[in-house]
């Protein structure tokens, strides 16, 4: 018979006083150090999630500046050749959402961690949504009908 499976009857009571004490669990559960890990060894310290690396942080700020370029780019494309004023004028609202949704997306993923002031770029965006979604569709109604 393998010598691991044996069974050995020990005393409830020694097997007990073999573990560690409840006090320390406790107190080693509600501490803030870090000395878990001499207590609990399987507990593994916690990574950050992708999202709170530098690698997110910078590539999200590369992506944000191609977007801001070339939303920029065409922007001033569309002013500096501007020979159809209703259409572009129109145009160059929504290419507008670009550079505010890239801008508020790297802000959101800088103060991932920080909820105070994650709140307020939270509410500038709901605002700018709020206004652009008049300006798509309640303007143009509205527009039409004083011409």
């Amino acid at each position: 018979m393998n010598k691991f499976l044996k069974s050995t009857a020990r005393p409830l009571t020694e097997v007990v006083t073999a573990t560690i004490p409840p006090q320390e669990i406790l107190a080693e559960m509600t501490s803030t150090s870090t000395v878990a890990p001499t207590i609990f060894p399987f507990i593994q310290p916690v990574h950050p999630i992708f999202l709170q690396t530098k690698t997110a942080q910078g590539l999200a700020s590369a992506f944000v500046g191609a977007a801001l370029f070339l939303t920029c780019q065409q922007i001033y494309m569309h002013l500096k050749w501007y020979t159809n004023p209703a259409e572009q004028r129109w145009i160059i609202r929504i290419l507008f959402i670009v550079p505010i949704y890239a801008l508020h997306s790297l802000v959101s993923l800088l103060f991932f961690n920080n909820e105070n002031y994650y709140i307020y770029f939270f509410t500038i965006r709901d605002c700018y949504e709020g206004e652009r979604i008049v300006m798509l569709i309640i303007d143009p109604l509205y527009t039409e009908h004083l011409f």
